[in-house]
């Protein structure tokens, strides 16, 4: 599974008393016992959207930079032919942000 999630509880058959927080790579954030965490836990929804939707882009813009690097092997003695691919690749970055030269703005959504 990518991104944070929430999961039921399971554990001691105690699943509608509680649910616990998991990171992108399976680990726990802490377990939610109390309802009134469990209200404050929900709250944290549009938080825990963002940080996936943040992962995503940083993995978009990684995958970017890759390409890249992998222009640079294809186009070794080539230096015109190296930049014709930069220029293609780098256009992307526009899929998840747009910018007025000095702010970025990230797009709703990816």
């Amino acid at each position: 599974m990518s991104g944070y999630y929430f999961k039921d509880g399971d554990e001691w058959d105690c699943a509608d008393e509680y649910q616990v927080l998991f990171r992108p790579d399976d680990t726990e954030v802490t377990i939610i016992t109390e309802p009134e965490d469990r209200n404050f836990y929900r709250d944290l929804s549009p938080v825990v959207a963002e940080l996936n939707k943040a992962e995503s882009i940083a993995q978009f813009l990684f995958k970017l930079l890759d390409d890249i690097d992998t222009a640079d092997d294809m186009a070794k003695s080539d230096d015109a032919g190296y930049r014709r691919l930069v220029q293609k690749i780098q256009r992307r970055r526009f899929e998840v942000a747009e910018t007025d030269g000095y702010t970025v703005t990230w797009k709703a959504s990816r």
